[in-house]
């Protein structure tokens, strides 16, 4: 059964990428026929029937581009009935191989981004399918029919609701129906435009007095020269050729030919590494230098550590200033070798563009190209460290404004009624009131005016306020002392009901009436179950449970030892 769920994966993977390499591939071979291939030179046509061509292909092409958008409609009605049987109830379902879901969906959605990437506007023109498309609609066709198939083989023992195979492989043949229409559509184009095009002719290369006679050979004559290099015509293959025609600006983009600017280059993106890397020891030694303050005695190895990765930190530190630096000759000589090959170029030209053009024009198309310079620097030093510098933050975050803003950020059309009653569920309702301004309150940048509990109860009224099915609860009593947390535990009781709650915690006094416990340890599910089930296996969790519920019976009998003495000093 393993074998026929790994079977079914497989395909389901497969579907979008052989579309894509099938695509990619045609068009690869086009170009390449186009640049080595033999070349002929096409009759002109007349205006009438160059006319009657076109509107020929624009009526096919809009054929076409109607029947992406009922087979883009076709994918979307299956990607929505599988996702609707991800949530059915299974319980009754019978069957030994498991119907992977995330496969299916991911490989329906890829094929469906690959259809409506045909429905969007050319830039360059009216959308003209060709041979390359041709080919990826009877991939399509062919691996629809395949999925089909081994669908009805394992059928009986698939673990769906029944008529779910049915039902997509319905909407399977439907789409093999439109791809064959498609594909005949686009066949049909073909036929009639060729009948109509007269047939090219080989391309002429040799003199026209050069025939069965010889060449002439008498007084004043010229003896021929060997054939003008083959003029490489290229054909519409779309981004494919547009790629080609940019590659000519690739040598002013790396520096070609320069090794020690090449090993310049190579040294920064090593000092961009570091600068990385320094962004995130940082503060970890930050919070090893507190740890440190703890223990009594001056800790000179973190405050030192710590000194230098703030100087070494940004781009304004060490690391920064020297890779700029570096980078000054390597800048300087890729403008350089840029802005002589454009005005050699330009200088290059006939007379006749020279003529028709003012310098004004020239010199700004030239100085439009600038930009093109900077393409490295951008994308290794800005691009690159953007994407790797992207984290989300745990943190509550509050904005500058009132309380009342705050909260009904979670459902601006909340009344006042609803708000009071979320911040007396999270026990913030009171501590509110009891500000100048109530709700009116300022909360200061990030909420820096609030404590963190404080903060961290509004972040739950405003949860609470949300009413959202799903509730996710990341360290949600982690700043708060044990008289609150009781109090929101019970408040997130009442509101949680109903609602799928997914809490992640280490005080485990939150998640004790939790249907089900999973205890992570290295990343690997270690223990799970319910609260009396984990005791009952006596492993981490109960480990954990014990020493917390040690601390906190000390704690208590701390205090409680406190108020006797006090009551005693006091009498």
């Amino acid at each position: 059964m393993a074998k026929a769920e790994l079977g079914l994966k497989i395909g389901f993977y497969a579907y979008p990428i052989v579309l894509f390499v099938t695509l990619l591939g045609v068009q690869s071979a086009q170009f390449y026929i186009s640049r080595h291939g033999s070349t002929t030179r096409k009759v002109a046509l007349d205006n009438d029937l160059k006319q009657h061509i076109d509107k020929i292909r624009r009526f096919y092409a809009r054929c076409i581009w109607v029947l992406q958008v009922v087979l883009s409609g076709l994918l979307i009605a299956s990607i929505v009935y599988a996702t609707r049987e991800v949530f059915a109830d299974q319980d009754g379902v019978k069957g030994s191989v498991v119907f992977s879901f995330s496969a299916y969906l991911a490989s329906f959605v890829g094929v469906l981004l690959y259809y409506v990437a045909g429905l969007l506007p050319d830039p360059e023109g009216p959308w003209n399918p060709n041979s390359a498309h041709l080919s990826a609609w009877c991939v399509g066709a062919l691996a629809e029919i395949v999925i089909a198939a081994a669908l009805s083989a394992v059928e009986p023992k698939l673990r769906v609701s029944p008529g779910f195979v049915d039902t997509l492989n319905i909407l399977g043949a439907a789409r093999v129906l439109v791809l064959a229409f498609m594909i005949g559509a686009l066949g049909l184009r073909e036929y009639k435009t060729k009948a109509l095009e007269p047939k090219s002719l080989p391309e002429e290369r040799r003199g026209l007095l050069e025939n069965g006679n010889g060449a002439a050979d008498g007084y004043g004559s010229v003896q021929p020269t060997a054939a003008e290099p083959r003029r490489t015509q290229v054909s519409g293959t779309g981004w494919l050729d547009y790629f080609a025609g940019f590659r000519v600006l690739f040598p002013y983009l790396w520096p070609k030919g320069s090794p020690v600017y090449q090993a310049i280059v190579l040294i920064c993106i090593i000092l961009l590494i570091c600068q990385r890397t320094v962004n995130v020891l940082g503060p970890l030694q930050l919070g090893t230098l507190v740890d440190s303050l703890g223990e009594g005695k001056l800790p000179y190895k973190e405050i030192i550590l710590y000194v230098v990765y703030r100087a070494l930190q940004g781009n304004q530190g060490v690391l920064g200033a020297a890779r700029s630096l570096l980078w000054l000759p390597v800048s300087q000589s890729l403008f350089r070798r840029l802005s002589s090959a454009a005005f050699e170029h330009v200088l290059g030209l006939s007379l006749e563009f020279h003529l028709n053009k003012k310098v004004g024009e020239v010199t700004s198309a030239l100085s439009r190209g600038a930009s093109i310079n900077t393409f490295l620097e951008s994308f290794c030093f800005q691009v690159f460290p953007m994407v790797f510098d992207i984290f989300v933050a745990g943190d509550t975050v509050l904005f500058n404004a009132t309380i009342m803003y705050n909260l009904l950020y979670a459902r601006p059309d909340a009344t006042e009624a609803d708000v009071y009653e979320a911040c007396k569920a999270a026990n913030i309702h009171e501590r509110i009131l009891n500000f100048p301004d109530g709700y009116e309150t300022k909360v200061g940048e990030r909420g820096l005016k609030l404590s963190g509990g404080e903060r961290q109860r509004i972040a739950i009224a405003r949860a609470i306020l949300k009413d959202a099915r799903i509730l996710l609860l990341d360290e949600a009593t982690a700043s708060l002392d044990s008289h609150t947390e009781r109090q929101i535990q019970d408040a997130l009781e009442r509101v949680t009901e109903g609602r799928t709650t997914i809490t992640i915690a280490h005080r485990l006094s939150t998640i004790t009436t939790s249907d089900q416990i999973i205890v992570l340890h290295k990343g690997k599910i270690v223990e799970r179950g319910t609260h009396n089930e984990l005791l009952a296996q006596g492993g981490r969790y109960h480990a954990m449970w014990e020493k917390q519920t040690t601390i906190e019976k000390k704690e208590k009998e701390k205090k409680e030892l406190e108020g006797e003495a006090s009551e005693t000093g006091s009498q």
